[in-house]
């Protein structure tokens, strides 16, 4: 009978040795966690970066298609209200006041795209790009600024995401003239015409926007006095940048920014028929 207790005894573990035993299990396991969280973490930055990607490149073409076309570029200090709209709120003044050069902020007029334009005296209230010559600008506002929106459909609203509330979100607002004449073209009065999203998570610059390149979102060259195909250029550098989950921010390019410069080949031109 002592032999078998003996036995027991010898056979079981001690609480000591049953300590120790947990203490190693909890490192083995912490172990294992972190590698898997780190190669989620890795999966999650991949996709994102992925995703990031070949939005900023659509985005980027479709930006400067639309410049490359513009028959006037409105100059560095030209000052534009384009009304109350959260698609319009500029990040640096809380409101749709802008200015070309100190706000990240361009504007140009393209051309009508019909061989034979027939465009009306009075601007029309949905943009006829068609007939008319029509304002393009592009500029960021601030995601909460739309996500927040109560008015806003959901066409022109971006996923809520806290984690990036402080990304931008690149706009273009079209606005069509009515039929012009003469020389000039004008800067529409503000009015309640509504913003569209061309690209998400767009990193933000310098406010207001510094001299040097890349920091600024957009700059000119050339645009002041009479604008010459060759000479008047316009510059655009773009970055993305997003969080999810708890990895880290991607942004894409890794660094700097991806930097095109275009130039406009219908300026100079004048006003022809509308």
């Amino acid at each position: 009978m002592r032999t078998d207790l003996a036995m027991i005894r010898q056979a079981g573990f001690t609480l000591v040795e049953l300590l120790i035993g947990m203490a190693l299990m909890s490192v083995v396991l912490l172990a294992v966690f972190n590698v898997n969280l780190s190669s989620t973490r890795a999966s999650m930055s991949l996709q994102t970066r992925n995703d990031l990607l070949p939005e900023t490149q659509i985005a980027q073409t479709y930006l400067l298609s639309k410049l490359r076309e513009a028959a006037y570029v409105y100059p560095t200090a030209t000052a534009f209200d384009l009304g109350t709209d959260p698609t319009v709120r500029n990040p640096r003044t809380g409101s749709g006041i802008w200015s070309v050069g100190t706000d990240a902020f361009v504007a140009v007029v393209l051309p009508p795209r019909s061989g034979t334009p027939n465009c009306a005296v009075t601007a029309p209230a949905v943009p006829d790009t068609a007939n008319c010559y029509t304002l393009h600008a592009y500029y960021p506002v601030l995601r909460s600024a739309l996500t927040g929106s109560t008015t806003l459909s959901s066409g022109r609203r971006p996923s809520t995401e806290p984690l990036n509330d402080s990304a931008w979100v690149l706009m273009e607002y079209r606005r069509s003239f009515g039929k012009l004449t003469g020389t000039v073209f004008p800067v529409p009065a503000a009015n309640t015409t509504q913003g569209a999203m061309v690209m998400d998570y767009l990193l933000p610059v310098t406010l207001p926007q510094v001299s040097s390149i890349p920091d600024r979102l957009f700059s000119l060259a050339g645009d002041a006095g009479i604008q010459q195909v060759g000479r008047t250029a316009i510059t655009v550098n773009l970055a993305a940048q997003r969080q999810v989950g708890g990895s880290p921010s991607v942004r894409v390019p890794g660094s700097g920014r991806s930097t095109v410069t275009v130039f406009p080949r219908n300026v100079g031109k004048g006003i022809g028929l509308n």
